[in-house]
């Protein structure tokens, strides 16, 4: 099964793929989610993340840590809102408290107590045995393609969109737009 985001990308695929063939066309979505990005919006600033499996492992986490398995019963704007795709501006200053809350209970997980996919539990990711030392805790675990901690990054996107007084959006970027 895909994830809500998994889903978004799939959807963007099958728009932009004109194959005849099924098994192509299957093949072309997998490299397709190879050369997204996914990051928060707030526009005109774009926030890069990394790979939509590495935010559904976030939202993972803290579904299955967290909130034991009652999605947004602890966190309903980030879980709910931003899972979702979009926090709006008016929400922003109760994200901003969510997110602390979820900083401090965050601390209180080894590394180990990733979760990669909350629809396959089993499901490992993808550096398992390769964690970096600087990584103590869930709080500091979730790091970005550019080296940031994903949790500093939203931060960031709900100060900025405070500030610039936008809406957070997910959004996808595509790397083969960025080379055409």
């Amino acid at each position: 099964m895909f994830s809500l985001i998994d889903k978004n990308i799939q959807a963007y695929c099958d728009e932009h793929t004109s194959m005849e063939s099924e098994e192509m066309a299957k093949q072309v979505t997998k490299y397709n989610k190879l050369i997204f990005m996914v990051g928060f919006w707030v526009d005109p600033i774009f926030f890069r993340i990394g790979k939509s499996s590495f935010l559904n492992s976030f939202f993972s986490t803290i579904y299955i840590r967290l909130e034991k398995s009652k999605w947004g019963s602890k966190y309903p704007i980030i879980m709910n809102d931003l899972y979702q795709g979009t926090i709006k501006k008016e929400k922003m200053c109760d994200a901003l408290i969510e997110l602390e809350a979820l900083k401090k209970h965050l601390t209180k997980f080894s590394p180990k107590d990733v979760v990669w996919d909350f629809e396959d539990l089993n499901a490992l990711p993808p550096s398992e045995n390769k964690i970096s030392s600087d990584i103590t805790d869930l709080s500091n675990y979730f790091v970005t393609t550019d080296g940031n901690n994903l949790l500093d990054v939203l931060e960031k996107a709900m100060n900025a969109s405070i500030e610039i007084e936008e809406d957070l959006i997910i959004r996808y970027l595509d790397y083969m737009s960025l080379i055409e």
